[in-house]
């Protein structure tokens, strides 16, 4: 089930953040990696606004670092409605969700298609073997997010096509920030990724490509039980 009923305090009340701990050439670099974190980590929630004013008090700064950072942010896909007075977190409703998850699967059985023509199987599957141990080895903890996310890049590394990389990453960082907000830190879900990607890698280990991408569809269909 999707969740998004969350409560945040604003930027309005967050301590403010002294300029020396901010280097002059890189405000909106930090501005934009602050509030970036503070989404995927649901200290901001889905759907609450950005006002930029707050922003530039709380750093210190001027509007121009703050303007960037937000235009960074809306560039990936972390917010929407963007406007002199600031931005808006994206928000998902059910339908969305759905439709990015179906979005996504289709570009994935395009790389893995490509990946089996273009590249060496055994060096696939011997970076998909390692992505896989390191989730295991950090199921527990924040890393297991980027290893979950780093196993499907690797059909687009090796699919050598930048467009299809490109159109993809569009469309990941929502699914990021969808998966934190339903993913919840539960262990079970998390173990279950982890033996679908098992399955994926043997199949692809063998050459079996219609099942890698069979397994594929049916991981990204149940993701949208899960919604």
């Amino acid at each position: 089930m999707l969740y998004f009923a969350y409560i945040f305090t604003s930027y309005k009340g967050k301590k403010k953040v002294p300029n020396s701990m901010i280097k002059k050439e890189t405000y909106s670099d930090q501005i934009y990696e602050d509030i970036k974190q503070d989404i995927l980590h649901r200290r901001i929630g889905l759907g609450e606004k950005l006002i930029n004013r707050e922003l530039q008090q709380r750093y210190g700064v001027s509007s121009t670092p703050v303007r960037d950072a937000i235009n960074r942010l809306y560039q990936e896909g972390f917010v929407e409605g963007i406007s002199r007075a600031g931005a808006r977190v994206i928000n998902f409703d059910r339908n969305y969700a759905e439709e990015l998850v179906e979005i996504i699967a289709m570009i994935s059985d395009n790389a893995v298609k490509l990946c089996a023509i273009k590249s060496d199987r055994a060096v696939v599957a011997a970076e998909l073997a390692k992505k896989i141990q390191l989730q295991h080895n950090h199921i527990n903890d924040e890393e297991y997010y980027q290893y979950n996310k780093d196993f499907y890049k690797i059909f687009f590394k090796y699919a050598k096509n930048k467009t299809l990389t490109q159109l993809y990453e569009q469309f990941d960082i929502r699914q990021g920030i969808m998966i934190r907000y339903t993913d919840l830190v539960d262990m079970e879900q998390r173990r279950q990724m982890i033996k679908a990607h098992q399955d994926i890698y043997e199949a692809y280990l063998k050459g079996d490509i219609p099942l890698v991408r069979k397994l594929m569809e049916d991981h990204y269909l149940d993701a949208i039980k899960h919604l």
